[in-house]
């Protein structure tokens, strides 16, 4: 099993990585860590990188292969549509990515981006949150 975990080095998407850490035990799964960026951080992907180095140590060490994947994107590409077209390119089978925690009527409504990653992705979205 491929998953996807999308990550920002968010509280939420630390969430996400323990919930990756967990399906991929238990399917015999690999992680591929992705990181959406503007293509104004081009020149300065080094904390995006680290931060993504910490997460593949973390799943190494639970035996778990995982694979780092920094999408640069223009302006007119919004995150979703990015994850969206990695999750396909890739053929992952399930996507997990990290959500805020909103209030009662915000919980109805996720971000646009997850919104997008949810009603668009050709596989399960597995939403995380802080409680």
């Amino acid at each position: 099993m491929k998953l996807m975990l999308c990550f920002d080095g968010s509280d939420e998407a630390m969430e996400g990585l323990n919930v990756a850490q967990k399906h991929a035990k238990a399917f015999n799964g690999e992680v591929l860590v992705v990181t959406s960026v503007l293509d104004e951080y081009k020149f300065n992907t080094e904390p995006f990188e680290q931060r993504q180095m910490e997460a593949q140590a973390f799943l190494e060490e639970s035996q778990i292969p995982c694979k780092k994947i920094l999408s640069i994107r223009p302006l007119s590409v919004k995150v979703g549509e990015d994850l969206v077209n990695i999750a396909a390119r890739e053929n992952v089978d399930e996507i997990i990515v990290g959500v805020r925690n909103k209030s009662k009527l915000g919980k109805l409504v996720f971000g646009s981006d997850a919104q997008y990653l949810i009603l668009n992705a050709h596989c399960p979205v597995i939403t995380v949150s802080i409680k």
